[in-house]
């Protein structure tokens, strides 16, 4: 039987050779003799984790966004795990700025509508074109002969002819143009002129500047938001994959020390281990084979303690983080994409209307643009810029809000607020997971392992050495084992070593895989760089670059008078 069995182990190098002699404190019918030649363990535990977790540091970026104003309400995102006054007293400080940005548009909204109301009298702010104030020039009525008429103090006075009759008996002010009062008209024109030239440049470079912001917030702000969620998903693959390999490890440890349990109960009934044990009471041999039977039976049960139960735990939450993580990672994967999409038709959309309006008011400086065009720009485009700028207010408005609170949570350090996190929603995770993961978190300062590895090596390898030496001091004499036991007990033992070499790997795959440096740089780069440094600069040029575009757009809103033609005043001469 242990023959066979041997066959396929790969441990222990048996061999069989002729005793040229008999030793005579051997049992008298023994012929050969039996030598064991064991393999070292597969592994050492006496390898150190030298991993040094990296080093937190706020940026000025986080630093100043989680100063911004609150007005008196707190801002420890940690609220957000408290009551619900909690919670809304910390979204009312959150949401002061984002409500601040809102304001002064409507504010500025409500401005340009009153100025539009208000007509020339305001300018060119109600979108009125500037005009001179003087007239253009002095006309007679070809019908009225110079002769006829009289000139006395700057007034005009018609004579009593029949083509006039209806002016004969009343005197008629007229505004009398001097060659002054011309000069004086040209020039104000050009003073107008001059103006609305400076009006249509500073609306082209509202119109550049608002391009810039919109390239910006997709090249910056839209590409770095895209490279932190691709971190993030590799974050997240590297979480996925310990967990498998966990569940594996797990697995495989439990599956092989449940072997070596199975396998030490063959020796619970001496009968089925050795038939013939009773028949040989007293022999030497048999009384030195019982006792290394009790010892190796100890040894085994030795294994079975806390560390076994914590890892049937860790094996039963990592089941439930597995599904959490295959959930968060959908989730981003999907999220990636729309935002992709959407982000893109915004920066087209801006650039678009934008781009239409510029083209205008370019045409308005070379040429007289057509009455039907400017119609369209000031009751077609002009409206959608207003959209589109409202659009922008509530991108940036939104994206302050979350830059705010990620600035909250990453300031002055995300892992102590990462830790109690996983101590207060243990139900997420499962406990065994979010108290080891709050060990990871803190930096692995703690002087302790998550499971007790180094105090169940010292009992694994008491087992392993108890069976070597069980296996070494066997009773030389092959013969009297085939016949006392029929071969049963050295299978049996074999296999039990062979399980515990076995269980050596799955010891140390667990090792490795809580090993600090293996689950704390996975953390460091999911907390730290990919939602504190990356993800906090992606929304914070997300955000300015959608407020540059909503205070240009603003601009050019206000200089809508940009496409307009001035208007020159018609002459107050009334001729008959």
């Amino acid at each position: 039987n242990y023959q066979k069995k041997t066959h396929f182990h790969t441990h222990i190098k048996i061999t069989f050779k002729q005793n040229p002699k008999q030793n005579q404190n051997q049992h008298p019918k023994s012929e050969n003799t039996f030598f064991c030649e064991m393999a070292p363990l597969p592994v050492s535990f006496n390898e150190v984790d030298t991993y040094i977790p990296p080093t937190y540091k706020e940026t000025i970026a986080i630093t100043n966004i989680h100063n911004a104003p609150r007005f008196g309400l707190p801002n420890d995102v940690m609220l957000l795990n408290g009551s619900k006054q909690d919670i809304q007293q910390y979204l009312q400080g959150v949401s002061a700025m984002p409500i601040l940005i809102m304001s002064m548009f409507f504010l500025w909204t409500f401005i340009l509508i009153i100025l539009k109301f208000m007509g020339k009298r305001a300018g060119c702010a109600s979108g009125v074109p500037f005009r001179p104030s003087s007239v253009i020039r002095k006309k007679y009525n070809k019908k009225i002969k110079p002769e006829n008429r009289l000139i006395l103090d700057g007034e005009m006075e018609i004579n009593n002819k029949p083509e006039c009759q209806h002016l004969s008996r009343r005197r008629m002010k007229r505004e009398f143009l001097r060659d002054v009062e011309v000069e004086r008209y040209e020039n104000e024109t050009k003073q107008v002129e001059r103006k609305m030239c400076i009006i249509r440049i500073c609306f082209l470079l509202s119109g550049m500047c608002a391009i810039t912001s919109s390239i910006s917030f997709v090249s910056y702000g839209t590409y770095a938001f895209q490279v932190t969620a691709k971190k993030a998903q590799f974050g997240l693959n590297d979480a996925k994959e310990i967990v498998r390999e966990g569940m594996n490890i797990t697995s495989a440890f439990l599956r092989e020390f449940n072997t070596v349990v199975v396998t030490d109960n063959y020796f619970s009934d001496e009968a089925a281990w050795c038939p013939n044990l009773a028949n040989y009471e007293g022999d030497e041999h048999l009384t030195l084979l019982r006792g290394n039977v009790d010892n190796v039976r100890q040894s085994i049960k030795n294994l079975d303690n806390d560390f076994t139960t914590e890892m049937k735990t860790l094996h039963d939450d990592l089941i439930n983080t597995k599904t959490g993580v295959d959930l968060m990672n959908d989730h981003l994967n999907k999220g990636i994409e729309k935002y992709s999409v959407v982000a893109t038709t915004v920066a087209i959309f801006q650039i678009g209307i934008v781009s239409i309006l510029m083209s205008g008011v370019a045409w308005t400086c070379v040429a007289r643009l057509p009455k039907f065009l400017r119609s369209t720009y000031s009751y077609f485009f002009l409206p959608i810029l207003i959209i589109s700028t409202l659009l922008s207010i509530v991108l940036c408005a939104s994206f302050l809000a979350a830059s705010i609170t990620g600035s909250d949570f990453c300031y002055p350090s995300p892992d102590l607020k990462v830790s109690k996190l996983l101590q207060t929603n243990e139900e997420l995770f499962g406990p065994f997971v979010s108290r080891a993961m709050s060990h990871y978190v803190m930096g692995c300062h703690e002087n302790k392992e998550v499971l007790d590895i180094e105090q169940y090596i010292p009992k694994f390898e008491d087992a392993h050495n108890t069976v070597n030496k069980f296996i070494n001091i066997f009773p030389k004499d092959i013969q009297l084992h085939d016949k006392l036991c029929d071969g049963v007990i050295l299978g049996i033992t074999l296999l039990i070593d062979d399980a515990l070499h076995d269980f050596a790997q799955r010891i140390d795959g667990a090792r490795v895989l809580l090993s600090c440096s293996n689950i704390n740089s996975v953390y460091a780069m999911l907390a730290h760089n990919v939602s504190c440094y990356d993800g906090i600069n992606a929304f914070y040029w997300i955000c300015f670059s959608q407020l540059g575009v909503a205070f240009f757009s603003m601009i050019m809103v206000t200089l809508r008078v940009s496409w307009q033609q001035v208007e020159k005043r018609k002459s107050k001469i009334i001729l008959c």
